[in-house]
């Protein structure tokens, strides 16, 4: 549901599920014409970043065979980022590549020293930071921002382990292969990246 995953008009945010932590705009929801910003974006359009580049990481994967892009290009046009809203498998969204994350949280001085944005962890293959180009090859770690404003790459043999992701590690004949539909997993990695700071 787009809906839980917040708006910036009156910057009501509500934890959404994983695989809307990325969405920065929604097509469908139009004010004046113009997407309404989500999430990172609010940031952007609040004028907090003045460049949108940095909600892309330089590591994530351009995988020409996923059906969903998380790089800065794929959302840009005549250098106007999220003033369009295009389509990807029926799914019209913009997307960044980082994870943002509030854990129920209604202002920023609850979050303490949790991880809020890390890097893209959708599905197994899109995870940045890995030991080469393939998609099956295991990542090195994660970029993660704490809510007290330090970043970390934050790296762990259990950070990637099949206990960690449990039924969504890797490609290995598992259900499914990322925590985006799965909450309980995806607040297990953070939990994770909390431990690695």
């Amino acid at each position: 549901d787009p809906a839980a995953a917040g708006t910036a008009g009156n910057v009501t945010n509500v934890k959404p599920m994983p695989y809307n932590a990325v969405i920065t705009h929604h097509g469908d929801l139009l004010t004046g014409g113009k997407p309404i910003p989500f999430h990172l974006a609010v940031l952007y359009a609040n004028g907090f970043f003045s460049n949108p580049e940095a909600f892309y990481c330089p590591a994530q994967p351009k995988l020409s065979d996923y059906p969903f892009p998380y790089y800065y290009e794929a959302y840009t046009t005549n250098g106007q980022w999220g003033t369009w809203v295009p389509s990807y498998g029926g799914h019209a969204y913009v997307r960044t590549s980082y994870n943002y994350w509030i854990y129920d949280k209604k202002r920023y001085s609850q979050l303490g020293i949790r991880p809020i944005v890390v890097d893209n962890l959708q599905e197994w293959e899109v995870v940045p930071h890995r030991t080469n180009r393939s998609a099956n090859s295991t990542p090195l770690g994660v970029s993660s921002l704490f809510g007290d404003g330090h970043v970390n790459f934050c790296m762990g043999d259990d950070l990637f382990s099949k206990e960690t992701w449990g039924t969504c590690y890797g490609n290995d004949g598992a259900t499914s292969n990322g925590p985006g539909d799965r909450l309980d997993a995806f607040e297990k990695i953070l939990q994770v990246i909390y431990r690695h700071q």
